[in-house]
């Protein structure tokens, strides 16, 4: 136990003893109730309420004369309660000009002052211009008080748990945090995220807390206003303060300044009155030795024996002076080393001597002890053994300036604590050194907390790897070292292939299994010359440490894929993951960490886009590559908000009458150099980008709108087949989006046909048929696009709500070809109109296909033998 600990347990027990009635008269009730989470004033941790608030509420009620019944609420209810008098006392609370109104407050314990909090990248803010961010706050606090009246903020976002709105600003969910000082530090500091998450503007609007009391209740306030100033008289409540906020309260630094002012006023006066009695004194003596003069001569003779004798007497005081000089120079020491244990070293005697506790400690029964340089080798862990010696050599050599080392100390039963020495020399007038003393603390507790940190920090959680921040100063650790000696070195940086889906179908419970058995197999198979670390999510990055020769690339890239060739067993079923490699060597690809790892991720989707489960190591063309996908992106986000896209829309015919029976919107793209893009040239990359969703949504807004239209003209009413990507079909919102879209645009539901691919449709295959019977339920039409390309089962085909099947342009044009190829034509149409579906043939050009098609009853037909992609223009003719 620690002294500070020690010292604040005495000091409530003798208050306890000093303050707590021994009466039999009953005791008054009192309600008190506090914000349930408000660290380090209240923490709620499995039902067990604690904190500053309460602690030093139960120091002030320790009486029997008070019954406390204590409970924790969020702290819009506390203050209601408080309010309307169903609590007596709510808690420390910041002390308001409107709550002054409604509630007592005792008087003041300390100031609490709030601050702006942002994500460490973020931009810096204007406290004037609040209202431009996303601010949170906590709920009916002080400080939302502040943010409305005083810095008229209106928009925000109020929390019980401001711990919740930390998760929110590291989610991006908000930009601001605006809170009580205390409050966010505590939270920050215990969460980890101290540099994460940072303060910009620090100690606003200053605010005196106190506690508050119930209107019914004013009697409480005196008692608690002297139950305060009892503990701040003893120093308990400074202790309890310290405990919780690690620091003093500004009420004890102003009080130690004014005694260190008066302990100055007072020796100033000292020296001031001591000045004048020498003057008085001096001036006194001068007129005495005036009148005396005779005198004194008579008596010098005297004088002179009495020097002698003098001399004689200040020649032994001195040697007095220099003993208790000595004395007091070793206690001195002792005193200024000493912390949990004091211990000192009679050099030439090699005699030492333990307090007591550290005596016990260590099972010593002398309290001197002989041979003390052998006890305290025997006693240094071994492996700490070289460095303590060798920290007391050079300090006795004078190589240092203190002696201050922290090492491990034996205990009985091969047990060992952490220990923290110090300790000053002393030397005789001949320089020799004659004694050392000083102080022993045991640092076991503090150096495991220092090591669970260290492992928050740099390892991690799930798979125990060394995480980013590890690799990071791993990596230019080792680029030093290359520039320094020379050699190379090697980054490989490794994606999980079908992770995703495993972790999607299954949950993350599966996904953190194969993780673990992922990075277990790894640290297998490499060796001590490999550093593993786990990158984020599937990634990870291994760090070859010397690289001999380059084709020592190809064998440890090889020799990962293959630890990936067995299956993940998890219970007892088989799971397949694969992992695409990206290898960038130093110092041939960058000598800084960041492009080093931005080179090795290239070249590892360059691997995953050959067909995943392969490695590629980086070159300059895989960047010349990365930099015309990203001017191609820019290009297509100009593209939208410049309005380049347009749509054609190509018709499709019933096969026996011609009649026109619909069109599919196509996107083009207009571009202002290019001229024409075809959508083959863009949409792979918008799709790997994310804009497809952007473009899809304006693509079906626009077929909405243009079909509309052409109804509103009194044309012939048709409905519109709009394509649908991937990721805009796997949105949350799809179908609110479609609804919106049918709104909007007044356009019947029946006369829009959404399509989608079957490689759409498999992946989430429960959750896409719940999405397609909820478009059915609109009345909205679906079609099955490109099929035969895909997956073509029987069995899923059945429990999709369609309306459609279109058979893939590859199959129509071998029509006149094999004879397999018409058999499976043969057989989708029969199959589709057993299911009661219509089957569209795609990409017809010539009459013989045309023929067939209509020999074995195709229902409709879209292709360049009847009309290419047309403007709606065009297309107005023919309706």
């Amino acid at each position: 136990m620690s002294t500070k600990k020690i010292k604040l347990f005495i000091m409530m027990l003798i208050y306890f003893i000093c303050f707590t009635s021994f009466g039999v008269k009953a005791a008054t009730k009192v309600i008190y109730q506090v914000d349930k989470n408000y660290p380090p004033y209240t923490f709620t941790s499995k039902s067990y309420l604690h904190g500053f608030d309460v602690d030093l509420i139960n120091l002030i009620f320790n009486s029997d004369k008070y019954d406390v019944h204590v409970s924790a609420d969020n702290w819009s209810y506390v203050y209601k309660r408080l309010v309307s008098g169903e609590v007596d006392v709510g808690g420390i609370a910041g002390i308001t000009d409107s709550r002054k109104t409604e509630v007592l407050f005792t008087k003041p314990l300390f100031k609490a002052y709030s601050a702006i909090y942002t994500r460490h990248d973020y931009r810096q803010v204007d406290l004037n211009k609040l209202n431009e961010y996303r601010v949170g706050v906590g709920k009916s606090n002080f400080t939302e008080n502040i943010l409305k009246n005083n810095l008229r903020v209106n928009n925000y976002i109020t929390y019980d748990n401001m711990e919740d709105a930390v998760k929110d600003l590291e989610d991006e969910k908000i930009d601001v945090i605006f809170e009580n000082q205390q409050l966010m530090d505590y939270i920050l500091m215990h969460k980890n995220l101290k540099g994460e998450i940072i303060p910009q503007v620090t100690n606003l609007f200053p605010v005196e807390e106190a506690y508050a009391v119930s209107k019914n209740r004013p009697e409480l306030v005196t008692y608690i206003n002297t139950r305060i100033d009892q503990l701040k008289k003893s120093g308990v409540f400074e202790e309890l303060y310290k405990k919780y906020f690690y620091a003093n309260s500004e009420e004890y630094i102003a009080n130690q300044h004014k005694s260190y002012l008066t302990l100055l006023g007072f020796a100033i006066c000292i020296i001031v009155i001591i000045f004048i009695f020498l003057k008085i004194y001096i001036d006194r003596l001068k007129s005495t030795v005036l009148k005396n003069y005779d005198e004194l001569a008579v008596v010098n003779m005297e004088l002179s024996e009495t020097k002698t004798n003098l001399e004689k007497q200040y020649e032994q005081l001195y040697k007095n002076q220099i003993a208790l000089k000595e004395s007091e120079e070793r206690y001195r020491l002792v005193l200024e080393a000493s912390n949990d244990g004091v211990w000192d070293w009679d050099v030439e005697n090699d005699i030492g001597y333990l307090s007591k506790p550290w005596r016990e400690l260590l099972g010593v029964q002398e309290e001197e002890i002989e041979n003390y340089f052998d006890f305290l080798r025997e006693m240094v862990y071994s492996e700490d053994r070289k460095s303590v010696l060798s920290s007391l050599e050079e300090y006795f050599m004078g190589k240092t300036n203190a002696y201050e080392v922290f090492f491990r100390l034996n205990l009985q039963r091969d047990e060992f604590i952490w220990i923290q020495c110090k300790g000053r020399i002393f030397r005789n007038e001949a320089g020799s050194i004659v004694r050392m003393a000083g102080s022993i603390s045991d640092i076991t507790e503090k150096r495991n907390y220092q090591s669970k940190i260290f492992k928050m920090a740099y390892y991690d959680n799930l798979t125990n790897l060394p995480n980013r921040t590890y690799l990071n100063d791993k990596l230019d650790e080792l680029i030093k070292n290359v520039t320094k000696k020379g050699g190379k070195a090697a980054v490989y940086f490794l994606d999980l292939d079908n992770f995703k889906n495993i972790n999607d179908t299954l949950g993350h419970d599966y996904g953190d299994i194969v993780l673990k058995c992922a990075s277990n197999e790894l640290l297998s198979v490499l060796g001590e010359d490999y550093t593993v670390a786990r990158f984020g999510g599937d990634e990870f990055i291994i760090i070859q440490h010397k690289l001999d020769e380059e084709i020592e690339l190809n064998d440890t890239a090889e020799k990962i894929i293959k630890i990936f060739d067995k299956p993940i067993l998890i219970n007892n079923q088989p799971f397949y993951v694969a992992a695409s490699i990206g290898v960038a060597i130093i110092p041939e690809h960058g000598m800084e960490s960041v492009e080093i790892l931005k080179k090795a991720d290239i070249a590892m989707y360059n691997a995953k886009e050959e067909g995943k489960g392969r490695f590629k190591i980086y070159d300059e063309e895989m960047s010349k590559k990365v930099q015309l996908e990203s001017d191609f992106e820019k290009s297509i986000r100009k593209a939208i908000i410049q309005k380049e896209f347009y749509l054609n829309y190509q018709p499709y015919f019933d096969a026996i009458n011609g009649e026109l029976e619909g069109v599919e919107a196509l996107i083009r793209w207009n571009h202002p150099k290019r001229g024409i893009i075809p959508p083959n040239e863009f949409i792979p990359l918008a799709e790997k980008t994310g804009l497809i969703k952007e473009i899809g949504d304006w693509v079906l807004m626009e077929s909405c709108k243009q079909n509309k239209a052409w109804q509103d003209k009194g044309l012939k009413k048709i409905p519109v087949a709009v394509n649908v990507s991937e990721h805009q079909f796997q949105s949350p919102l799809f179908v609110e989006r479609v609804k919106t879209v049918l709104k909007e645009t007044d356009l019947d539901a029946k006369y829009l046909k959404i399509e989608i691919t079957e490689g759409t449709v498999i992946k989430s295959f429960d959750n896409n048929i719940n999405i397609l019977n909820k478009l059915k339920q609109m009345g909205i039409g679906i079609s099955l696009d490109d099929f035969g390309t895909g997956y073509s089962s029987l069995s899923y085909l059945i429990k999709l709500p369609l309306d459609v099947i279109k058979i893939d342009k590859s199959f129509v044009d071998d029509i006149c070809g094999t004879e397999d190829t018409k058999l499976i034509i043969e057989d989708i149409i029969s199959m589709a109109h057993k299911l009661n579906l219509e089957v569209i043939a795609e990409g017809v050009e010539t009459d013989e296909q045309l023929k067939y098609l209509q020999k074995h009853k195709g229902d409709k037909i879209q292709g360049f033998l009847f009309s290419k992609p047309l403007s709606s223009t065009e297309i107005e003719k023919l309706l």
